[in-house]
């Protein structure tokens, strides 16, 4: 599996948390209100370590056996506190039905086909509580992955060789605001939407949408 030999070949150690999401956690959350909350797709933990510090009791979980033993690691080796599960597809989670109080699905979920990406938004609506909150990032128009990807249906890419780190995955872009209020219709009602973009190099634009959605 893709992630997983990336994770395994330590191509991936992401050290800093994202911006967007610090603030996200910051205006939106508070332990006692929102004390369960699942990092969806953890990585290499950097956002379940943030979460874990400021006291929220922290579920962290990923595709990928290493990315999960990196995640668990790095919590331990700085005192803190979490609970570590596998899934092997983002619609099927090994969570009961309304069971967090705030999702965050970071640089994540939108690794998926449209499809799939689809049932993955109906699995957070049921694992989360009533009023409970999703905050989630989705690839945006013109990012370098759109750019260097190939187009194989709406909204839907695999990477080339010039994706680098990203060929052979498949991925969603999507080029509106509108194109992610369908996703969410009829599930989770939106909060508010953002946008960012930012540069890896000259030629690698970052382009991310950020969604806060309540249930």
């Amino acid at each position: 599996m893709i992630w997983e030999r990336k994770y395994s070949h330590g191509q991936i150690y992401l050290e800093y948390p994202d911006e967007m999401i610090v603030r996200c956690i910051q205006k939106h959350m508070q332990p006692k209100a929102h004390s369960k909350v699942l990092d969806l797709g953890c990585g290499t933990g950097r956002h379940s370590e943030l979460l874990a510090s400021k006291c929220f009791e922290t579920y962290s979980c990923d595709i990928s056996k290493n990315s999960v033993s990196i995640t668990r690691n790095r919590l331990r080796s700085k005192g803190l506190n979490g609970k570590f599960s596998l899934f092997s597809h983002s619609w099927d989670l090994p969570f009961e039905s309304d069971f967090f109080d705030v999702i965050i699905a970071s640089h994540s979920i939108y690794y998926n086909t449209l499809k799939n990406l689809r049932r993955t938004i109906d699995e957070i609506y049921r694992i989360l509580k009533k009023d409970g909150i999703l905050i989630a990032t989705f690839i945006g128009k013109r990012d370098y992955r759109q750019k260097h990807g190939r187009l194989i249906s709406k909204n839907m890419y695999i990477g080339k060789e010039t994706t680098k780190d990203h060929k052979g995955l498949t991925y969603c872009v999507f080029n509106n605001i509108t194109d992610i209020r369908k996703l969410i219709d009829g599930k989770l009602m939106e909060v508010s939407y953002g946008y960012n973009e930012w540069y890896l190099e000259l030629d690698r634009r970052v382009c991310h949408w950020f969604l806060i959605a309540k249930k």
